[in-house]
């Protein structure tokens, strides 16, 4: 999340898995908005000043998964909560790739 114009952004993520051999973790950082560790970047939309500290809020409560999986939680709660548009966490939802960790039912 970053204000317009501010070179500075907060980063919120989950990390951990399978892959680094440790529990999931949600982080959230202070750092460039620019990074180089970061690929790409999707405006989900615009966020009231008042509701800020909901996004925080949001984030910390929902338990930490798989990357991708987890922002569509966190989205799903804040189109709840009305702070990002109706169908947002849906469109997410259909952009996640399946993981290579996931169990298959026969």
């Amino acid at each position: 999340m970053a204000e317009e114009g501010s070179s500075q952004a907060t980063w919120y993520h989950s990390t951990g898995g399978p892959t680094q051999g440790k529990h999931y973790t949600v982080v959230i950082e202070n750092k460039r908005f620019n990074s180089h560790e970061i690929e790409k970047c999707h405006l989900i939309g615009e966020i009231s000043p008042k509701d800020k500290n909901k996004i925080k809020s949001t984030a910390q409560r929902t338990s930490a998964l798989r990357c991708q999986r987890w922002v569509v939680n966190v989205l799903e709660d804040l189109e709840k909560r009305g702070i990002v548009p109706l169908g947002t966490a849906s469109d997410w939802d259909a952009a996640t790739e399946d993981s290579p960790y996931m169990t298959m039912a026969f």
